[in-house]
């Protein structure tokens, strides 16, 4: 477990975290990081709010041998949103200004640090560490990459000409019901040939989390994911992907193994 903050004996507890980033591609821009943690008990009084902020750790570390004595040192200038830890549940952090200085390498990636303002006691909370592989924390990061490089201008310019033929709607919409697993699925694609905004609204009616993913491809065979969101439980969040793409389509996953999320999709494509 990870344990934050300071017992009713004086005793103070901090929790160290890292997350590999290495699979996102180097050129592209991260555009939101939010840190997910499952708080499974309460050591301070009754429902106390706990404030807790994540830190960006200044040295590196070995979580086979890092104890209170030999701590790294974190950055106190860089450091994720503060969330008022209360009952037990799920919590989430902006950890954005982190994720981005980790990717561009312009701060080493020693993972962060989880702690509260230590000025009180009976506030400390618990949280489901990586060794709980069901409700484990979880980074999720939404990304974008560019599909198009200069050099691709000319082919643009011939698949335009090539489709010139085809009608066009003004407006495209639908709507897919969906059930998260642990395996990555797929929704039904949409062709968004010459459509310059697509929308698409998502709506979690689930207390679960899933990891959704938005792609484009050019024939409907190869697909390239543009960015990947968090849908958190019980929340509506909508959208957009400005990417050029003949066909458009979402992966969606559940984030906790064996915990399902529901979830209600529209889309809309625009000229």
């Amino acid at each position: 477990m990870l344990l934050v903050g300071k017992l009713i004996n004086g005793v103070l507890y901090r929790s160290l975290l890292k997350f590999d980033l290495t699979s996102i591609p180097s050129e592209a821009s991260i555009l939101t990081a939010e840190l997910t943690l499952n708080m499974n008990f309460d050591f301070s009084d009754a429902g106390k709010i706990t404030p807790i902020t994540p830190y960006a750790v200044a040295d590196s570390w070995d979580n086979t041998k890092v104890n209170w004595g030999n701590q790294p040192d974190i950055n106190k200038d860089i450091a994720g949103t503060t969330t008022n830890v209360t009952k037990t549940g799920l919590y989430s952090w902006n950890v954005l200004n982190l994720v981005k200085a980790w990717h561009t390498e312009s701060l080493a990636n020693n993972g962060l640090e989880l702690k509260t303002k230590e000025n009180t006691s009976t506030e400390a909370k618990s949280f489901l560490s990586g060794n709980t592989p069901l409700q484990k924390p979880v980074l999720t990061i939404e990304y974008d990459t560019d599909p198009h490089p200069e050099d691709e201008t000319s082919a643009k310019q011939d698949e335009a000409s090539e489709d010139d033929e085809v009608s066009e709607q003004e407006e495209v919409s639908g709507h897919e019901d969906i059930t998260t697993g642990d395996a990555v699925q797929y929704t039904m694609a949409i062709n968004t040939f010459r459509k310059a905004t697509v929308s698409f609204t998502i709506n979690n009616t689930s207390t679960n989390s899933a990891s959704i993913g938005i792609q484009h491809s050019k024939d409907d065979a190869t697909y390239t994911e543009e960015f990947r969101i968090a849908s958190l439980p019980k929340t509506v969040r909508t959208v957009h992907s400005d990417i050029d793409s003949k066909f458009k389509r979402i992966s969606y996953q559940s984030v906790i193994p064996g915990r399902p999320a529901t979830l209600s999709i529209d889309y809309t494509a625009k000229t």
